[in-house]
């Protein structure tokens, strides 16, 4: 009954509010397959066999952790390696000892499950096959689509027998959000959703929820403009685990270094990443172009704060090197710490698009950005025009004139966008 009444919601009522959701479960971005996969027509069949592979091959390494039987509130999150980091999150707020990962709805269920999973898959795929093969218009969120409204049924299944009456709901950005979100609300289910440390436009512009928790200053901004905000009960919690590198009292950091915050698009490409709509990859990879077809701030000692997916190995690292010193020249340095422990190493930090360059701000440390390419952002009359540049030539000059400005001038009247922010 509950799988019936899940496709009916998706396809059947033609409300304002289901046509959104159907509309951002075919098309917003996902990052479960590769960019490639818009090109390939055999994408329904290699999905059918990857999730069947999934459901009857693959063992739960680390289980979710649903130690306490008496809660009635849970988190949800992709992968069970997140749900400790989110607990400790929410331990000073909620009551919350126990979480649910999409990636284990598959793998915990059993034989008798598997096989009615797999009958199910078997007859969605036999359309999706089809369809992919002769259409390209959104074929990645099709192709998906078995696989994402089975997980969807799966979780709401679940609930109902744990008896669920409060869901904080992480990675917000998938494009079943809506869709689950909206369910559960209709069985009574509260749904607490904490985005990123992104500005909204880029995943979640549209949301459904009972509340929303906001981490930056600038949502906080969007929200008064985004019309899907109006009648959902919003907050303001500080970012996780941020606190330890605020920048308190705004101390200016008097060293003249500054440090180059990497979003590791050249990783990304080479490794057919699926790339949002916005494309803040390409935003990095011309603003780097421009870096290196010009001296670019030879008085200054640069060093590069590389991404996560940068350092995974020592063979990627050492290709990592190479391509910035092509870039910066082979005076630059490396950070060889965390990324957040480079906060009070560095005068100023700059970048092109990353959450690192938001969390820098909020953290209270003078940061610039390089935007150019990226249409929707700032929001009209925004004041984080103040961190922003367009023109590499002026970005030059504003970091210039960021290390020779102390760092309370630098935030003077933009509060709102540190740690200070109260909304």
């Amino acid at each position: 009954m509950i799988f019936f009444n899940l496709l009916v919601e998706l396809f059947f009522i033609n409300k304002k509010l289901n046509r959104k959701i159907r509309y951002d479960f075919f098309n917003q971005h996902s990052f479960s397959l590769p960019n490639s996969a818009k090109y390939d027509r055999l994408i329904g069949f290699r999905q059918l066999f990857r999730n069947l592979r999934r459901l009857w091959l693959e063992r739960i390494i680390l289980p979710d952790q649903q130690n306490d039987i008496k809660s009635v509130n849970f988190l949800y999150v992709l992968s069970p390696v997140n749900i400790s980091k989110k607990l400790e999150y929410l331990k000073n707020i909620d009551q919350i000892k126990a979480g649910i990962s999409r990636a284990n709805l598959f793998l915990e269920l059993n034989f008798l499950r598997k096989i009615q999973i797999s009958l199910l898959l078997f007859i969605f795929y036999s359309f999706v096959v089809f369809y992919v093969f002769l259409f390209r218009k959104n074929r990645i969120n099709i192709a998906l689509f078995p696989e994402i409204i089975l997980q969807c049924y799966l979780l709401v299944k679940k609930l109902k027998i744990l008896k669920c009456q409060k869901l904080y709901f992480f990675y917000t950005h998938e494009p079943e959000s809506n869709f689950i979100s909206h369910i559960l609300i209709s069985k009574d289910i509260s749904i607490i959703k904490i985005p990123n440390t992104n500005p909204l436009f880029m995943f979640n512009k549209n949301m459904i929820a009972s509340k929303v928790i906001l981490t930056l200053g600038y949502q906080s901004e969007e929200v008064e403009i985004f019309s899907d905000y109006r009648n959902i009960s919003i907050e303001n919690w500080p970012p996780f685990a941020l606190n330890k590198y605020y920048n308190h009292d705004f101390k200016t950091i008097i060293n003249h270094k500054i440090c180059y915050y990497s979003h590791g698009s050249w990783l990304r490409t080479r490794d057919d990443h699926h790339l949002p709509k916005f494309d803040e990859v390409s935003v990095e990879l011309n603003f780097l172009e421009k870096i290196k077809g010009i001296d670019f701030l030879t008085n200054l000692e640069i060093t590069v704060c590389l991404h996560p997916k940068e350092k995974i190995n020592s063979n990627i690292f050492n290709q990592a090197k190479n391509y910035y010193y092509n870039i910066f020249g082979r005076n630059i340095s490396f950070f060889k710490g965390e990324s957040y422990e480079s906060f009070n190493k560095f005068d100023v930090g700059f970048g092109s698009f990353s959450s690192i360059l938001f969390e820098r701000l909020h953290c209270g440390y003078k940061t610039i950005l390089y935007t150019k390419g990226i249409n929707d952002f700032p929001i009209s009359n925004s004041k984080f025009e103040r961190f922003i540049t367009k023109d590499i030539n002026d970005c030059e000059n504003e970091i210039k004139n960021a290390v020779n400005t102390d760092c309370e001038s630098f935030f003077n009247n933009h509060l709102d966008y540190t740690y200070k922010y109260k909304r």
